[in-house]
């Protein structure tokens, strides 16, 4: 089946886990695997296969880009 992440066609078998997904988009993008998610609809796809998540072909798949958080240690408030 054919999916789209961003503006990118990808050709994967629907029994493909998640996980194998986000390694192919790694090695086309160069973005680490384990700083983004996809997400389809309002759907954050973890776990099992695509199907298992309800992706289908030809379904716009969202990438999103996990930014880490939090104050630097200099800058926080001492007590």
């Amino acid at each position: 089946m054919h999916i789209f992440i961003g503006e990118t066609a990808y050709q994967v078998d629907a029994t493909a886990s998640v996980e194998s997904l986000k390694l192919v988009v790694e090695n086309r993008e160069f973005i680490p695997s384990g700083q983004f998610r996809l997400v389809n609809g309002c759907e954050v796809l973890e776990g099992s296969s695509l199907e298992a998540n309800g992706v289908s072909d030809g379904d716009e798949l969202q990438m999103v880009l996990e930014v880490p958080a939090g104050m630097r240690k200099k800058w926080r408030k001492s007590e």
